[in-house]
């Protein structure tokens, strides 16, 4: 059954039958999450809200989608168990996002990132997935590139996904809304160039 509970901040971050037919797998339990409520108000900590496959994608209870506020057809949630936050579907299907001041980030050049079976993949407003990059990390598009990453730049925090400004290390790159590798990791994410200081 569905609880809600109060919000406490320090829960952030910081077989087979006897036929020859297979019985499927029971689900993984139901993990607690923070969610924007209907009608709005602060985030709400919701027990049992949720499922997350071992590839990363998340199936919301639907006592829990209940709960949750749309704007258009997605809303946002936080998964503390795995410190990241998800955009959700009407149907209760998500993907985790990149966060930006503690919310996922918005979609820029109509795509946002997150990570799917260990890549970091971009994705449009409807969570189908445009282009995988086969790195660890992407932070968010501007004037046509996103920063990607060989291994996940740290940040002073110490978890979660925070935002891409406060990161640092990882081998790092560009690449374009087309999913082309405009500049190939070579450098620390602080040490990229600026994105007009590279040639498209």
């Amino acid at each position: 059954m569905l609880r809600a509970v109060p919000f406490i901040a320090l829960w952030l971050p910081a077989c087979h039958a006897a036929s020859d037919h297979p019985i499927a797998e029971p689900p993984p339990e139901a993990l607690g999450c923070s969610v924007y409520p209907q009608g709005g108000g602060p985030l709400k900590l919701l027990e049992g809200c949720a499922h997350l496959d071992p590839s990363g994608r998340l199936q919301v209870t639907p006592e829990a989608l209940a709960e949750l506020s749309f704007e258009g057809d997605l809303s946002r949630l936080y998964l503390g168990e795995v410190h990241r936050w998800f955009y959700v579907n009407r149907q209760g299907l998500g993907l985790s996002c990149l966060e930006e001041g503690f919310d996922c980030a918005p979609f820029r050049d109509g795509l946002t990132s997150g990570v799917l079976d260990g890549e970091a993949v971009f994705y449009g407003p409807d969570l189908e997935v445009v282009f995988s990059t086969g790195l660890d990390w992407a932070g968010s598009f501007a004037d046509g590139l996103a920063p990607v990453c060989e291994g996940v730049p740290s940040s002073p925090g110490g978890g979660g996904d925070c935002d891409q400004g406060a990161r640092a290390g990882g081998r790092c790159g560009y690449v374009d809304a087309d999913g082309r590798m405009v500049l190939h990791p070579s450098v620390p994410l602080e040490a990229l160039p600026a994105r007009d200081e590279v040639q498209l």
